[in-house]
């Protein structure tokens, strides 16, 4: 008898669970992200693309981006450099009118800005410090270089100057560090260009003391937004101040000129083998890593007889750095229009920078009036996306229209190259006739570009919704 009972009451188990237990196992083709998705790419500089009438009206906005993009090639980041002088016109005051001049460009074409501030810049004819700190006695050594390019090197002893650049990436901080209109900053401050050099003349850029105080300057002004260096340095590099150990990223400007490792003692410098000598051939796991074409190469570079230096092909060089994003003019007008080849040759070749998630497979399960949504994610690019920015997960109608959404995190940044990992949400109420289960991840930059997915059923346009029954 009690046998008989238990058998009737598992018997009354399986059909209660079958009927309250649906299940969808959906699979998905893989197709390649769009080379503009957000904070990846080639990067233009923002003074090289065509203006955008800050007084334009909404009819002509939409008119200036249809023509920018079809004849600009894709991309979500545009680069400006700014000196120390047009940002501190007086002692005390941080002046950041030039950089929302040029962020009100960029975000306007949906893109977010990377900036980089400089006190040297070869080829200009003044200074490019703050005149006050001139006025009150700041030494500036003038010389040229090998190709006879003049240049302003201030005194980085100088107290007063010390101050003011203090308080410059200090007020830096309070205004755009976690802004979404920013994507990164690349360190700056020191050397020719802000790329923390003076070579030949040495011995006018700044001791390790005083190289560790800038690192710690921007440490503290930036814990969100990433901050990039031009040099990877372990402890016992001879010109520069340990870096290994800090969370900022890297930049190599000598990209497919310079970077992979040849085995050659003289070519120790190098960006690879610098990040190996520094101990942070991984810091691409949790640090970002951009840089620009060397220009020597730009635009050769991605056509069919290509100009690429043997050993430093432009694929090779981004498996070997994990680098998400390269500052370039090639593909920007900067030797003329690119031709339909190289369009053709930099699509796929820039393809390769960064992160490109793909949903292979979705489980969605009605369980006890609830869904229930297991949603498969890969990683199939060289790079994590570094943002941890919120996922939305919603039921649309049969219009497309959202019923409900939840927001999500999925912790982006630790999906891997190679990685395949499983995230969740649930709803609790059953779908309708009609109704779909859609992901999207959405820009915090209002006008920004979407993450698309590297998916053949992804959205390239509208609101970006990846269905995903």
């Amino acid at each position: 008898m009690k046998f008989r009972s238990a058998a009737l009451l598992l018997v009354s188990f399986l059909l209660f669970a079958s009927a309250s237990v649906s299940a969808q196992k959906p699979t998905y083709k893989y197709r390649p992200a769009p080379i503009d998705n957000p904070l990846r790419g080639l990067v233009p500089y923002v003074s090289a693309m065509p203006w955008l009438d800050p007084y334009a009206t909404e009819d002509e906005k939409q008119q200036y981006l249809k023509k920018f993009q079809s004849e600009v090639f894709p991309h979500s980041m545009e680069f400006h450099y700014f000196s120390m002088r047009e940002l501190m016109p007086e002692k005390g005051r941080v002046d950041f009118a030039p950089i929302e001049r040029w962020l009100y460009q960029a975000n306007g074409r949906g893109c977010q800005l990377t900036f980089r501030v400089y006190l040297e810049y070869p080829t200009k004819k003044s200074p490019s410090v703050p005149q006050f700190l001139i006025d009150g006695g700041l030494k500036i050594t003038k010389w040229k270089n090998e190709d006879k390019e003049l240049i302003h090197a201030p005194d980085y002893e100088d107290p007063e100057l010390r101050a003011a650049i203090d308080l410059l990436i200090a007020k830096l901080g309070e205004k755009y560090d976690g802004d979404p209109r920013v994507a990164c900053l690349t360190m700056g401050i020191l050397g020719h260009w802000g790329e923390w050099h003076s070579y030949p003349r040495t011995e006018l850029f700044p001791d390790k003391a005083y190289q560790t105080h800038v690192m710690d300057q921007f440490a503290e002004a930036f814990k969100t937004t990433p901050v990039l260096l031009r040099y990877p340095a372990g402890e016992h590099n001879y010109t520069y101040a340990s870096n290994a150990k800090t969370k900022f990223g890297y930049h190599d400007d000598s990209f497919a000129w310079a970077t992979v490792d040849t085995g050659k003692e003289e070519d120790d410098w190098f960006f690879v083998p610098a990040l190996k000598t520094a101990g942070v051939l991984d810091a691409w796991k949790m640090r970002m890593i951009g840089g620009e074409i060397r220009p020597e190469v730009w635009g050769c570079v991605f056509d069919d007889e290509s100009c690429e230096v043997k050993g430093q092909e432009f694929v090779r060089c981004v498996e070997a750095t994990h680098a998400s994003w390269l500052m370039d003019s090639g593909m920007f007008g900067e030797k003329g229009k690119p031709s339909a080849e190289r369009v053709r040759n930099a699509t796929r070749k820039v393809g390769r920078l960064g992160y490109s998630l793909h949903v292979p497979s979705v489980t969605i399960r009605s369980i006890a009036g609830k869904t229930k949504v297991d949603v498969s994610l890969e990683n199939r690019g060289v790079a994590p996306f570094y943002f941890d920015w919120p996922v939305e997960v919603a039921v649309l109608d049969d219009a497309g229209k959202v019923v409900r959404s939840v927001e999500k995190r999925w912790k982006l940044p630790s999906i891997l190259p190679g990685e395949s990992v499983t995230r969740e949400a649930t709803f609790e109420s059953k779908l309708t006739d009609g109704q779909t289960i859609a992901i999207r991840i959405p820009n915090p930059l209002p006008e920004g570009k979407p993450l698309r997915f590297a998916n053949e059923n992804q959205q390239l346009d509208g609101e970006g919704w990846l269905i995903l029954n």
